[in-house]
C-alpha cells in the first residue's frame, strides 16, 4: 500500500486482520482418539503456538498444552488440561505461567430418576490451578474448586451454574463466587 510520502507499506492479511510484524504465529494440535465401545472413548492431545508478539517482531510468545478426555458410558465424563506459556518482556525477562484443570461430570439421566426435566441435568466438579507472575508479588497462585449443575436444552445449548471456592495468595481475588453462564456449541 503506497503512503503519501511515496513509501510502500506491506501487510500480511489473515481473514481481514493484520499481522503486526513479518512473523505470524504458528501453531497446531495433534490428538489420538480411541473408542473401544459405544460411548466409551479416550482422547489425548498436545498443542502449541509460537510467534512474536510485538510490532518489531523481537519478543516471543509460546504456549504448550496437553489435554485429555475420558468417557465411561453416555453419562460419565472426565476431562483435564495442562497449559504453560512463556512471554518475553522488553526488559529481557521471560514471564512464565502455568495452569491446569480437571473435571468430572455425571448426567443424572443415568440414575433413571423420575424428576421433571431431570434427564437434562448434569452435575459437575471442577478443580483448577493457576501460577503466574504478578507486579506486586513474586507469583500469584490460585486453586479453585467448583461445584456445578448444567441444564441441557439441547446437546449444544446449555446453562451452567456453579459455586466456586477460591484459595489464592492474591488477596484482591480471594472471593468465592457464584457463576451462571449460557453456552452454545457448534
Amino acid at each position: 500500500e503506497e503512503q503519501p510520502d511515496g513509501s510502500v507499506e506491506e501487510e500480511i492479511r489473515f481473514d481481514g486482520g493484520r499481522a503486526f510484524n513479518d512473523s505470524p504465529s504458528v501453531g497446531g494440535r495433534l490428538a489420538v482418539f480411541h473408542p473401544w465401545a459405544p460411548y466409551h472413548d479416550f482422547e489425548f492431545g498436545i498443542s502449541g503456538q509460537n510467534g512474536k508478539w510485538n510490532r518489531e517482531g523481537t519478543l516471543a510468545y509460546s504456549a504448550y498444552v496437553a489435554d485429555a478426555a475420558l468417557h465411561l458410558g453416555p453419562y460419565t465424563e472426565f476431562r483435564g488440561e495442562y497449559m504453560e506459556t512463556r512471554q518475553d518482556t522488553e526488559d529481557g525477562d521471560t514471564l512464565q505461567s502455568k495452569g491446569s484443570w480437571a473435571q468430572a461430570a455425571y448426567k443424572l439421566e443415568g440414575m433413571q430418576l423420575d424428576l421433571p426435566m431431570g434427564n437434562n441435568l448434569e452435575t459437575v466438579f471442577r478443580w483448577s490451578h493457576l501460577s503466574t507472575p504478578m507486579e506486586d508479588m513474586d507469583r500469584m497462585t490460585a486453586n479453585t474448586y467448583a461445584f456445578g449443575l448444567n441444564y441441557y436444552f439441547t446437546n449444544t445449548l446449555l446453562v451452567k451454574g456453579a459455586y466456586e471456592i477460591v484459595d489464592t495468595n492474591d488477596t484482591d481475588n480471594e472471593n468465592n463466587r457464584l457463576t451462571l453462564q449460557m453456552a452454545f456449541g457448534f
